[in-house]
This record gives C-alpha cells, sequence and structure tokens, in this order.
C-alpha cells in the first residue's frame, strides 16, 4: 500500500479531492464547488500519515503518480502520451463526460500538481 497505515477509505477521499482540484484546474469545477467539496473532506477529519517506506516527498509523489498511471480504468481509452485518463466532475454530484467511459485526458504535469497538492494538505 503506498500511504502506509492509512485505510482504503482516506485514499479515496485524498483522490476525490485530487480529482476536484484537477476538475477546478480545467475548468470544468468552480472555485466554489472545490471548496465545498474540500471542507466536506476535511470535516471528516480523514488521519492520513507519511508512510515510513517513503524518503522524501518527490519518492512519494512519484509512488502516488505510478499507482494512478496503472488504476483500473486506463483500458477504456487509448494511451495518449504525456497524459491520464480520470474521471472527472463539472459540479457535486455531476460527473463530466466527454465519451462513453466518462474518462478525459489529464496532461501528466496537472496529474502531479494534484498529487503534490493533496500531499500538502493531508501528508506533508
Amino acid at each position: 500500500l503506498v500511504l502506509g497505515n492509512n485505510t482504503h477509505g482516506e485514499c479515496v477521499a485524498i483522490g476525490c479531492e485530487v480529482a476536484s482540484y484537477i476538475s477546478m484546474r480545467m475548468g470544468l469545477l468552480s472555485t466554489m464547488e472545490y471548496e465545498n467539496i474540500c471542507s466536506i473532506i476535511h470535516y471528516l477529519n480523514p488521519d492520513f500519515t507519511y508512510p515510513e517506506n517513503c524518503r522524501d516527498d518527490e519518492e512519494l509523489t512519484d509512488l502516488i503518480f505510478a499507482k494512478v498511471k496503472c488504476d483500473n480504468k486506463r483500458g477504456y481509452l487509448q494511451e495518449k502520451a504525456g497524459h491520464t485518463p480520470m474521471i472527472l466532475i463539472n459540479s457535486i454530484g455531476h460527473l463530466h463526460d466527454p465519451n462513453e467511459h466518462f474518462l478525459d485526458y489529464v496532461a501528466d504535469d496537472l496529474v502531479r500538481e494534484g498529487i503534490i497538492m493533496g500531499m500538502k494538505k493531508f501528508i506533508i
């Protein structure tokens, strides 16, 4: 498990916030709705701990990014260099639907930015 002793639910919570951040950065989700999502997740008070098997923040970012890159949703869209297919949202409770699989290509740099943002809020 990449995030050490954290529960699956805690990891899903941070993943939701990261995907919401990416949705906002891509202009799909308003800043206000992103902040509402963050408030809900922070209200749940997920208890993230820095994994012992990581030497530094860059290594943790690389480990999380590698997990995202091989997520089980990847087989639905053709590979696109420098991009990761992700499920994003237009608003709370409404998926962005660019195709029948609800997956959109996100630049890898933006995925890494989202991961770093999540780490700063929850782990670092």
